[in-house]
């Protein structure tokens, strides 16, 4: 699969918001059962080349897809790209910001800001103003 160029509410390399995970899963790929007691989480698969997890909804079809590894938009790998930089790229202003602390590796943890651009179905993660984490959705499925 490999490809993980972004389209701004359509897909992230193959996989396309809204179409059925099971073509799909023929990748290599570790799923995740929905806690029934997180009202907020969503079944998900874990796939491994490109790295990136893929949630779905009841139906399950693709409603969102999160990567931290790469994730290319407009020739640029987004992770690790400066904010600013993303803002004049995108030419849109976020239409939130907030700051969330997030547990990382060994029980530590980072304040990072959230940026929400509708438009575009993101949510884009930033610690030290560079990208971390982009999701990436289609906000009109829902």
């Amino acid at each position: 699969m490999s490809n993980i160029d972004l389209i701004p509410n359509v897909s992230v390399g193959q996989l396309k918001f809204g179409e059925s995970i099971k073509k799909y899963l023929k990748y290599e790929h570790t799923y995740f059962k929905k806690d029934v007691n997180d009202i907020y989480m969503e079944d998900n698969y874990e796939f491994i080349d490109p790295p990136i997890i893929v949630f779905v909804n009841s139906s399950n079809k693709i409603s969102s897809i999160t990567c931290n590894v790469g994730c290319f938009w407009k020739g640029e790998n987004l992770i690790g790209f400066p904010i600013n930089e993303f803002i004049k790229l995108s030419g849109i202003e976020p239409d939130r910001k907030e700051k969330l602390y997030v547990m990382t590796a060994y029980n530590k943890g980072q304040r990072q800001d959230v940026y929400d651009f509708e438009s575009l179905g993101l949510q884009i993660w930033v610690w030290k103003n560079k990208i971390v984490t982009v999701g990436c959705t289609n906000y009109d499925l829902d």
